[in-house]
């Protein structure tokens, strides 16, 4: 799918600052700024979406360009 390098290596990067933002994101929810069902939600939709389009996204870019795995 991602046959162009050049591009592969720029999604990669904004896909990684995608997950430290959702990171930090966790953080602070865990802070204790926020309620317990506010908190549970932002998880499970965080988690959602990085164990199943982020990664999937991953997964791809390193199938066609393995230097990129961490």
């Amino acid at each position: 799918m991602f046959k162009n390098k050049e591009s592969a290596y720029e999604l990669h990067e904004l896909l990684k600052e995608i997950c430290q933002i959702i990171d930090e994101g966790h953080e602070l929810v865990n802070e204790g700024k926020f309620t317990k069902k506010e908190r549970e939600l932002y998880n499970k939709n965080m988690g959602e979406i990085l164990g199943n389009q982020l990664g999937e996204l991953l997964t791809e870019i390193w199938a066609s360009h393995p230097e990129l795995q961490p």
